[in-house]
């Protein structure tokens, strides 16, 4: 499927990188990370003639059979789980392995719109996938500029197949390495099945892309997974994803960050997911300490 050009907004990938600032006598760091490390270049294409070696000249400050810093270990893990990430997201697009692409909006997102009305201003949409509740957002406000991420780049050239409806936009985005352009921009950030999707742990990391991305006061409008597996189900190893949630959990987590405006328990719902999640609206508060 190839990407359309005519369209400005959203014709092209916007792929993004990671930006480190390496330490002064580390001169070519991206280089390093991005030839000898891994071999690849920015945009996932294997390197060739700038990537055949490494002068003197381009790591000054170490000499030969010299062992790397400490510091340097943790940037090339870091940078390796991020790129492992993103492969098995796209491999399982590639594959088809999407139990959780539905082919249409999420329910309890069109009951809401139906009910409060449009999100107005920039919204964001992490984990957008095919785009599905991009659009729908759009659709409803065609004066917002709706922002949807992902990492699956499989997943965000489907999203630009479908016609456009409004100001959707789609972009290339870790949200564990969120962007400075995203950061501290929107009105809204809604969730749907990204939260889920992430392990426990690192549920403090979403909770920081989401105060990130948002205007002081912004809002986050987000539909919980609370318990996606039955007692006889057999759980993948790590017990997911998709990964459950109580909702004394997710007070304890946003609560420091977030009031609490309004909760539902939408009456809609993908088939099977009827009474197993809940809508949350929060606010961000002004103060973060």
């Amino acid at each position: 499927m190839s990407l359309r050009d005519e369209r400005p907004l959203i014709g092209k990938l916007d792929t993004g990188r990671l930006l480190i600032h390496p330490p002064p006598n580390l001169c070519a760091f991206a280089s390093l990370r991005e030839n000898f490390f891994f071999g690849f270049g920015a945009r996932g294409q294997r390197s060739t003639s700038e990537s055949s070696n490494v002068t003197s000249n381009q790591c000054q400050g170490f000499t030969a059979g010299a062992r790397p810093p400490p510091w340097l270990f943790s940037i090339c893990y870091l940078l390796f789980a991020i790129r492992r990430t993103r492969m098995k997201w796209d491999e399982l697009y590639q594959s088809g392995d999407t139990p959780w692409e539905k082919g249409a909006p999420a329910p309890p997102l069109l009951e809401w719109l139906r009910k409060h009305g449009a999100l107005e201003g920039e919204v964001l949409v992490p984990g957008c996938g095919f785009g599905h509740d991009v659009r729908a957002i759009a659709a409803a406000s065609p004066r917002s500029t709706v922002v949807g991420i992902d990492i699956s780049a499989t997943a965000l050239k489907e999203a630009l197949g479908f016609s456009s409806v409004g100001r959707e936009v789609f972009q290339s985005a870790d949200i564990f390495a969120l962007p400075q352009s995203l950061q501290s921009r929107f009105d809204w950030v809604f969730e749907h099945t990204c939260f889920c999707a992430i392990r426990p742990e690192r549920r403090y990391d979403y909770l920081h892309m989401a105060v990130s991305a948002l205007k002081p006061e912004g809002q986050l409008l987000a539909i919980f997974f609370l318990n996606p597996w039955d007692p006889k189900d057999e759980l993948p190893e790590g017990g997911g994803p998709p990964f459950g949630v109580t909702e004394e959990e997710l007070d304890n987590l946003f609560s420091p960050h977030f009031s609490l405006v309004d909760e539902l328990k939408p009456k809609t719902a993908y088939p099977g997911r009827e009474g197993r999640e809940i809508v949350r609206l929060m606010r961000r508060r002004p103060y973060v300490p």
